[in-house]
């Protein structure tokens, strides 16, 4: 994890096969015992894959893991994928001739680059064909099943189509890419709490550490077509991602890029493809990848010194009517300016806005940018220090909003219909949350968030009311429930109550 506060323990999870005869069928194990104990590392328990005998170390210390197996059609991964898929108890995978020495490091691959499959237990057994030199029959163990299992998938599923759904068929590879790395950085937050590992858990609660956002991208990428895998670090307790574009593979770390202190609704692009060279130098030693196994080396330099990085982008990429767009901050004056184009290049300035002072600090002002910027109706919606801008390449900028807070404006999203803009008073963290409802036809309405019993600030009241609210003790009307979610996630849950908790004891988050 990027310094100490990202760091994520590995858990070793031990397992024992099965021993004896036992038939099922027509097959039957071999007649000796067989016995076994090894080591399962799931992404979903918080663990990351270390380094094996099947890898090889180059003189760069950087290891390229051996492909054993295809990924084709009818290949054994296909085989078990369905069967995991499909929560069977027992696989058939014996015409494959699997050795047991080659079993696990196969089966926890699966599971691993696999994020539909978070509900597989960490242990398995298999039993032997009747010579006993390959695995005739694998039995997985589920940590979950039936109706929760299927509501938990019903989670997973919306929020993978979530995003899937923004995307642009005609879009470039590289522009899907971009748009899904920023769409995950700008609407997720890293879960400081170290307790979220999973695809699902990222969804359900907004939140997670590096193996959610690894599995997040790489079951998004699988979605659109796009060739992806995973790099992992056993030294760095560290997972992350490589992508395929026009040919060449690159290293893309979503959750490095995913500003700690959160940073509300910002992306940064430090860590947007590079290549295995720039991931393994940095100036600064925090910043460096190292001790990485990966199936694929990324030897193309072509985005190691791209714009975004050496300009420090920090607002996501969004796309209307033909361009893209994005915010940079301007090194010369301290200024921001609003870019139009496309990805080759910086683009254009289509409009400017002053500095980022600090709240009670006069003439004192922040050497970056921390505007968000999304779109709603085809319109841009992005702060300055003290307002929330709108644009159109039509009209240009107009300021439709400047919020009476104690504090500036840092970063925006839209869900739904509803702009929130953060509110700090120093830039290294949230104070509060003030939420815009959005049409197209009037100036956004202000309430502050979380205040669901509309008396103009964030009480213990209204934390009250939230949290009966979440437990399903009190029914909301659709504007209180709009208000109330706090993390934009389009449900409430107990997750609400403890940020309207922090926001009434004026906590920063």
């Amino acid at each position: 994890m990027k310094n100490l506060t990202r760091k994520i323990l590995s858990l070793a999870l031990g397992f024992s096969l099965f021993t004896g005869t036992l038939s099922i069928g027509n097959i039957t194990s071999a007649s000796e015992s067989v016995k076994s104990t090894n080591i399962l590392s799931l992404y979903s328990d918080g663990a990351v894959v270390p380094l094996e005998n099947d890898y090889v170390l180059d003189n760069s210390k950087i290891t390229l893991r051996n492909k054993l197996f295809s990924y084709e059609a009818g290949s054994v991964q296909e085989t078990i994928y369905n069967g995991l898929i499909n929560s069977e108890k027992s696989i058939n995978i014996e015409k494959f001739h699997i050795e047991p020495t080659q079993i696990k490091q196969l089966y926890q691959d699966i599971v691993n680059n696999c994020g539909d499959l978070f509900y597989i237990g960490s242990s398995y057994s298999y039993y032997l064909s009747p010579d006993g030199t390959a695995i005739s029959i694998l039995e997985p163990t589920y940590k979950y099943s039936g109706s929760q299992l299927a509501q938990m998938m019903t989670v997973y599923n919306n929020g993978i189509k979530d995003i899937t759904d923004k995307v642009n068929t005609s879009w470039s590879d590289l522009e899907k890419v971009v748009f899904v790395h920023d769409y995950i950085t700008q609407n997720y937050e890293y879960d400081t709490d170290y307790k979220n590992y999973d695809a699902y858990s990222f969804f359900s609660t907004g939140k997670g550490v590096c193996q959610a956002y690894t599995a997040v991208f790489s079951s998004v990428m699988k979605k659109l077509g796009i060739d992806v895998s995973t790099a992992s670090s056993d030294s760095m307790s560290h997972i992350w991602n490589v992508v395929k574009i026009n040919g060449n593979w690159y290293h893309l770390d979503a959750t490095w890029d995913d500003p700690v202190t959160d940073k509300f609704s910002l992306a940064s692009h430090d860590y947007l493809l590079a290549s295995d060279t720039k991931f393994a130098t940095s100036d600064a030693s925090s910043d460096r990848h190292y001790d990485w196994n990966c199936y694929y080396k990324c030897t193309d330099t072509k985005y190691d010194n791209y714009y975004w990085k050496t300009d420090n982008i920090c607002s996501p990429y969004k796309y209307v009517n033909g361009s893209w767009y994005y915010l940079g901050y301007n090194g010369s004056d301290a200024t921001t300016h609003l870019y139009s184009g496309n990805l080759a290049d910086r683009g254009n300035s289509v409009y400017c806005f002053d500095k980022w002072y600090l709240y009670n600090q006069e003439g004192t002002y922040m050497l970056n940018a921390f505007s968000g910027l999304d779109v709603y109706n085809n319109t841009l919606y992005f702060n300055s220090n003290d307002t929330i801008y709108s644009y159109t390449a039509s009209e240009g900028a107009n300021a439709v909003a400047t919020p009476s807070i104690e504090g500036n404006l840092l970063g925006l999203r839209i869900n739904n219909g509803t702009l929130y803009c953060g509110v700090t008073q120093g830039y290294s963290g949230i104070n509060s949350l003030i939420s815009l409802k959005l049409s197209s036809d009037t100036n956004p309405d202000e309430s502050p968030l979380g205040d669901v019993n509309f008396d103009g600030s964030v009480t213990l009241s209204d934390v009250t009311l939230i949290l009966k609210a979440a437990l399903n003790i009190v029914n909301f009307t659709t504007e209180q429930l709009s208000i109330a979610d706090i993390n934009g996630d389009n449900t409430l849950t107990l997750t609400d109550a403890s940020l309207a908790l922090k926001l009434a004891l004026g906590i920063s988050f």
